[in-house]
């Protein structure tokens, strides 16, 4: 069953252009390949309007070049074609997109209503950088539809630039077959101390049509697996390479192996006494080039003005780089101390809980995670925290919690601001007094470590902040406040997002890491955006089993390496479905994630059993329910308590059906009435800011 959506007034999009360093063509036979995302970018920017039309505009930095004027319902274009630049063909072209999005998500540009929407390019379309490919990634994230299948719709390349146009990072790009033609993989890539100093990337001056080389390419080249292999090596060698002379090297043997399968002279030629390597990037001979060398920036501008090259790159100018686990915690914990209003400051926060729908279950390393998972945060159960740093005697402890020197959280608390001090050496000189509380029951399996730890670790970052007279942008804000929280409770990582939240690396997500989770932004059908939890609560007593103890016992499980396998098999149908609104899809998943999490409870050491005969009269019910056609569904985490998930739509339905046969099975009849969250509050003078939605 597919949720409907519905149009919204306002809406923006990004997506970044690309530069692929290697493998390419052989990218389309197996080969993997190393590609850059660029902080050059397009945006699409949306504004609902009344009417049945799409006003289309689209620019680049040298201003408008296209106007165009489509029917919301057939697509065609009903503008006046005076004065265009090439307006048929790119006009046909939209239409084919929009249409091929629609018929992805039928629910896309439903009939009755109209928009002003304008694309807009901050770099000369001339270069290329993959334009056509942000493009599509724009749609697909208005749509709903899926990037890659819009694209393959469109084009026969690898789609590696659709990786791109979303990553937060460098990354590897691989195709293998699937069951519907390929698939892409997609990791994270480090570039090494070479890339990274001493790659410059100019644009020569010329447009390659990337299309009709790579059909040219599929028809006449000839190649073997040897080769496949060696470029998939040479990739690897390319992004890690330490010393110049090392990645000159591997850059010259990637050159001839594709010269001499393209039957081409190698792009160095054009550029005699370089002192360095040279590379073509993505299509041969066109667009872009990357030269690698020990001269300085202005040294190598300097020769390539020779060449009538005048625009040119260091990788830093051009590339969107993750920062490093960290980075900006350092530079902050080295600011000069500051300490307004006397000696002591407080902050408070209000952060929500979070429901799991792929469980994280195990642990690697220090406190990462053995699978990645995926959550929704919620809106009505939250912990609301206040700690006041206090400038002293006893520095760098937590006095009290909740007033008490014994609370039962203070040695968790203590444990992550032993570890922050390395980051935040700031804090050293401050103890803390701690206030906190939950709007739900503790202990319960509600996920109260996820919001009581993020909500502490915002407190700490906010106080980092006041000491160090300085603030940082919302989104690294929350990067930190992630990575900071992960220290103290792994699921706590994902509650310092609104909506949708993904911990973990994985080839799904290109921007993923053990290290912080991530907010889903885009690929979400709008259907989910308005998710219902009902929490009912068949005991509010502290479960047998602590969730930090259920990590350890997958230490030694005889099932672990299967359950990881079938994290990863269940995290990909389960954003499947959010990207399609496929509600009976997602609802598999989601129980069939929890019943696998309480089964491992019960086959691991000293066989605990969490779920209570209330709990499995209300799963039966609302699996007995659903298959009436009412689209809903549970989950649990480590606890009895059981989360009903269902669209915002049915909410007057679903009110009865919990009143008329779930409610008997509640302790006291009492559940919480909750749903899709904006993610956490800073909490000043009594009055919530800083929401993340």
């Amino acid at each position: 069953m597919n949720i409907s959506q519905k149009p919204k007034e306002n809406l923006s999009f990004r997506a970044s252009g690309k530069l692929l360093l290697s493998g390419e063509y052989l990218v389309l036979a197996g080969a993997r390949a190393l590609a850059l995302p660029l902080l050059f970018k397009q945006t699409l920017e949306l504004e609902a309007i009344c009417g049945f039309e799409i006003h289309w505009t689209s620019e680049d930095s040298s201003g408008v070049w296209f106007r165009a004027v489509f029917d919301t319902e057939t697509l065609n274009d009903v503008s006046p074609r005076a004065g265009l630049k090439g307006h048929k063909e790119t006009a046909g072209f939209l239409a084919r997109l929009l249409r091929n999005a629609r018929e992805l998500n039928p629910g896309f540009l439903r009939p009755g209503y109209g928009y002003n929407v304008r694309v807009s390019a901050d770099y000369p379309l001339e270069w290329g950088l993959g334009s056509s490919s942000s493009l599509i990634s724009l749609i697909a994230q208005w749509s709903g539809a899926d990037a890659f299948e819009l694209f393959r719709s469109l084009f026969a390349g690898s789609a590696y630039d659709i990786a791109c146009a979303t990553s937060a990072s460098p990354l590897f790009y691989q195709i293998i077959p699937g069951e519907t033609g390929w698939m892409p993989i997609v990791s994270p890539a480090n570039p090494g101390p070479a890339l990274r100093h001493h790659a410059y990337f100019a644009y020569l001056g010329r447009k390659q049509d990337t299309l009709s080389e790579l059909e040219k390419f599929s028809a006449e080249a000839k190649y073997s697996a040897a080769e496949i292999k060696r470029i998939t090596e040479l990739t690897a060698r390319i992004c890690q390479a330490e010393r110049v002379e090392e990645l000159c090297r591997y850059v010259d043997e990637h050159e001839a192996i594709l010269g001499k399968i393209l039957k081409r002279d190698v792009l160095s030629f054009s550029f005699p006494g370089f002192p360095g390597a040279v590379k073509s990037l993505g299509a041969w001979g066109g667009d872009f080039a990357m030269f690698v060398s020990r001269l300085s920036p202005d040294e190598v501008r300097e020769r390539l003005k020779a060449f009538g090259i005048r625009q040119v790159f260091t990788y830093h100018e051009i590339c969107i780089e993750k920062p490093r686990p960290g980075d900006e915690m350092r530079i902050m914990g080295n600011s000069q101390a500051h300490t307004p209003n006397g000696k002591t400051l407080s902050a408070a926060w209000e952060s929500p809980s979070n429901i799991a729908f792929i469980k994280y279950w195990g642990k690697k390393g220090i406190q990462l995670p053995a699978n990645p998972s995926l959550s929704m945060t919620l809106s009505k159960s939250v912990t609301r925290t206040i700690v006041k740093a206090v400038k002293g005697p006893e520095p760098f402890d937590i006095r009290t919690v909740n007033g008490a020197t014994d609370h039962p959280f203070l040695p968790r608390m203590r444990e992550l601001l032993v570890w922050l001090k390395n980051f935040f050496p700031l804090l050293g000189g401050y103890s803390f007094e701690v206030e906190t509380g939950n709007s739900f029951p503790v202990s319960a399996g509600i996920a109260s470590s996820a919001s009581g730890m993020s909500a502490f670790a915002l407190c700490l970052l906010d106080l980092a902040q006041m000491i160090a007279g300085r603030e940082t942008e919302q989104d690294e804000f929350l990067r930190m406040a992630s990575f900071v929280s992960r220290m103290g409770s792994g699921s706590a990582s994902r509650s310092v997002y609104g909506g949708f939240a993904l911990w973990g690396e994985t080839p799904l997500l290109p921007h993923s890491s053990d290290e912080w989770a991530v907010k889903l932004h885009s690929g979400i059908h709008a259907g989910f955006r308005g998710l219902q939890d009902a929490i009912l609560i068949v005991s509010a007593l502290p479960k047998q089993v602590s969730s930090s103890e259920g990590h350890v016992l997958m230490d030694s499980h005889p099932f672990a390496g299967s359950r990881y396998t079938q994290a990863g098999i269940n995290l990909k149908e389960c954003l499947d479905a959010m990207h399609t609104g496929d509600f009976e899809k997602f609802a598999g998943v989601c129980e069939n994630e929890a019943l696998s999490l309480h089964s491992l409870l019960m086959t691991s050491a000293n066989s605990n059993i969490l779920i209570l005969p209330a709990s499995l009269q209300i799963m039966n019910r609302i699996r007995i329910e659903r298959k009436k056609g009412l689209p809903l569904c549970f989950s649990l985490d480590a606890g009895p308590n059981v989360h009903l998930l269902y669209p915002m739509d049915y909410s007057d339905r679903v009110s009865d059906f919990i009143r008329d046969e779930l409610l008997q099975f509640c302790s006291n009849g009492y559940y919480i009435p909750d749903q899709y969250g904006q993610g956490p509050f800073r909490i000043r003078g009594g009055v919530k800011q800083f929401g993340d939605e």
